[in-house]
């Protein structure tokens, strides 16, 4: 009997990440996922770096007026003219997790330079030197690169831009970004409060057993998937602009895994149903509750399989429907018959007789809610054998494909609990309506399509084990 709990579910979210890079000790065997954050907002007052663009007039700078007369990017930049402009508060940002430095500047102003100025109020250049000069670029903007100049080392505190002699220049767009590596943690049964910062950790809940026929047992286990982060820095502007994004990204990740791999995520007969997240608040500061150390999300999944006995065989479902070779999406439902070819004749004062006089012929439908999927395949490919028609045309004749056997363009894929997939291969299909049901105009429930069609031969393809 197999058995799915907690660590099936980790299993999965760890072979399915996509937003980060997974690696495992010896020490945490279930992974951590590292992956580079926006710091620049967690540095005191970096903001004024960030929002470099003075579309706010020169809020957060000193020696700075804004002026719409040139702009690298909106409709303000800083007006320099034999001045000297720099962060009205100073930051502290080690040059280590720097990512990218720089401003823009736009005309010639003579001499003009900038320099950077650590928190051990050593300067780049060393000695000063009157900093780095700026280009005589004349009239176009010239993106000017600060990282090549830092020290490493140190932690920068200010920038200082001086507007030169003779000739203004005008600094649009400052913006200093910062990386730094953290982990997002894996882990079961409980949370770990040696790795407070970011963990998901995955936990059992009571599993149900229902007999649902003879010999057939209905599993329901229960799996709670909780996202915990600890604040950093309580800044409403940090909570907008950082902490937000970054738990809506995981949760978004969580759940797109738990929505792909809903059916045969875990094995083959499993089905994944999970609730929507429910959050803890955000910090206010206000009130008689106390602030929450974490920040946490939390997920309730439900994983549903069918235990046979006496060799029952369950879990066969309808994987995939391959038309011209490509699924098609959003496949709901679909039955294909055969016609009886026997007709029973009346034969005057004597028994009725059966004579084999119809052809080999057979009728489906299958049902689905992907109308861009079902555009693409009926009406917007090409036959191969036929590339002049579609299988269904613009004047809706409908024209028939799949007439070689050699080449199926229209194959039924069923699968077993055991992972064995089956094959119907059909031949000549035709296809005979298309209708719309359930449609709405309130936009409540989704729009299902039911396509019927016919084809003359059907060739089952030998199991893929």
């Amino acid at each position: 009997m197999v058995l799915y709990d907690a660590n099936d579910i980790l299993t999965l979210v760890k072979n399915q990440w996509s937003l980060f890079t997974f690696s495992a000790t010896s020490t945490n065997p279930n992974g951590t996922f590292t992956f580079n954050e926006n710091l620049a907002a967690l540095a005191q007052n970096s903001e004024n770096i960030t929002n470099g663009g003075f579309e706010n007039g020169n809020t957060g700078w000193t020696g700075a007026s804004s002026t719409t007369a040139q702009a690298h990017s909106g409709t303000y930049s800083s007006f320099l003219y034999e001045t000297l402009m720099n962060l009205s508060t100073p930051i502290n940002v080690p040059v280590a997790n720097i990512s990218s430095f720089g401003f823009w500047i736009y005309g010639s102003g003579g001499d003009a330079s900038y320099y950077i100025l650590y928190t051990d109020s050593s300067t780049s250049p060393s000695p000063l030197n009157n900093g780095y000069p700026l280009p005589n670029n004349g009239n176009v903007w010239t993106y000017i690169n600060v990282l090549p100049n830092l020290t490493a080392g140190k932690s920068v505190a200010n920038i200082y831009i001086h507007g030169g002699t003779g000739n203004p220049i005008y600094v649009d767009d400052v913006s200093l970004q910062t990386t730094g590596s953290v982990g997002l943690r894996l882990q079961l049964d409980e949370y770990d409060p040696m790795h407070p910062e970011y963990q998901i950790v995955f936990l059992n809940r009571p599993e149900r057993v229902t007999p649902v026929a003879p010999n057939v047992i209905k599993h329901e286990q229960v799996v709670g998937v909780e996202f915990f982060m600890k604040l950093v820095n309580y800044q409403p502007d940090d909570i907008e602009a950082v902490w937000r994004p970054l738990i809506l990204a995981v949760k978004n990740e969580l759940t797109r895994i738990m929505n792909t791999y809903r059916f045969n995520g875990l094995g083959n007969g499993t089905t994944i149903n999970h609730s929507d997240w429910k959050d803890s608040k955000f910090p206010h500061g206000f009130g008689q509750d106390a602030d929450p150390i974490n920040l946490s999300s939390t997920m309730t999944l439900e994983i549903v399989w069918y235990e046979a006995l006496s060799a029952d065989e369950i879990g066969m479902r309808v994987t995939a429907l391959d038309i011209f070779n490509v699924p098609l999406l959003g496949l709901l439902d679909l039955t294909f018959v055969d016609t009886d070819p026997w007709v029973k004749l009346q034969v005057p004062k004597g028994p009725l007789l059966e004579q084999h006089l119809l052809g080999p012929h057979m009728e489906g439908r299958f049902t689905c809610h992907d109308w861009h999927s079902l555009w693409s395949l009926l009406y917007n490919t090409a036959i191969p054998e036929n590339l002049s028609y579609k299988a269904i045309n613009t004047d809706n004749s409908k024209t028939v494909f799949g007439t070689n056997p050699a080449n199926p363009e229209f194959v039924i894929y069923i699968q077993d609990q055991n992972g064995n997939t089956n094959g119907f291969q059909f031949i000549n299909v035709r296809i005979q309506s298309v209708e719309l049901s359930r449609a709405t105009v309130l936009g409540t429930e989704p729009l299902n399509w039911t396509v019927k069609w016919m084809a003359d031969y059907i060739y089952p393809i030998p199991p893929i084990l």
